[in-house]
């Protein structure tokens, strides 16, 4: 297995430290550190201020109807047919990308908790959301340097019964040939921007 692979459950504990923090009930808690539970691979080191930040740049990008999109794609994967499922993550940090997929699938929108608008229906979603992910077969993975894609892809051949790798930006033509190759000669499916299957 993928080194830069992190269980979704690992995922949504760091997530749910931030997000607490962004809301105001842990703030002063280590400078939005949260309980520190997943401190390598993709998770965020400079507190919660870059979190707010990234979150707002992403709310207003055109990359956000793609995290939309893969919510939906993942939920039906992992949460709803249980098909073990990678998630890379290139555009924005998987925590950031995350925290806003938790949201939409919730329905309790990002901006209202940034705006520290939450109320106590927005959490029992959110609390409900997390609660059916975290036993997902999924794993999430950082893919923002150069090469991470490609040098993770053998790994998933160990994958029993196949699985599908979802990438949140259009493949460079290197990864779009492996891709391509893996297809060819294992179960495994891919789902990414551009894609004529998505």
């Amino acid at each position: 297995m993928c080194e830069a692979f992190v269980e979704i459950r690992q995922c949504l504990h760091q997530t749910i430290d931030l997000m607490q923090v962004l809301y105001g009930s842990g703030r002063g808690s280590g400078g939005g550190q949260g309980s520190g539970c997943c401190l390598k691979g993709p998770w965020l080191q400079d507190g919660a201020e870059k979190l707010e930040e990234d979150l707002w740049n992403l709310e207003y990008s055109a990359q956000k109807a793609v995290v939309i999109e893969q919510a939906r794609i993942i939920w039906d994967l992992a949460v709803r047919r249980k098909i073990p499922t990678r998630w890379f993550t290139r555009t924005h940090r998987p925590v950031t990308v995350l925290l806003t997929a938790i949201c939409e699938r919730a329905g309790a929108l990002t901006p209202r908790i940034l705006n520290a608008e939450w109320g106590e229906d927005d959490f029992g979603r959110v609390t409900c959301t997390v609660g059916r992910l975290a036993w997902a077969p999924l794993r999430m993975a950082d893919a923002r340097e150069p090469g991470a894609l490609l040098e993770a892809l053998p790994g998933l051949f160990s994958v029993e019964g196949g699985c599908c790798v979802v990438c949140d930006w259009r493949l460079e033509e290197r990864e779009l040939c492996a891709a391509r190759e893996l297809m060819a000669e294992s179960e495994l499916s891919f789902v990414f921007p551009g894609d004529a299957g998505d």
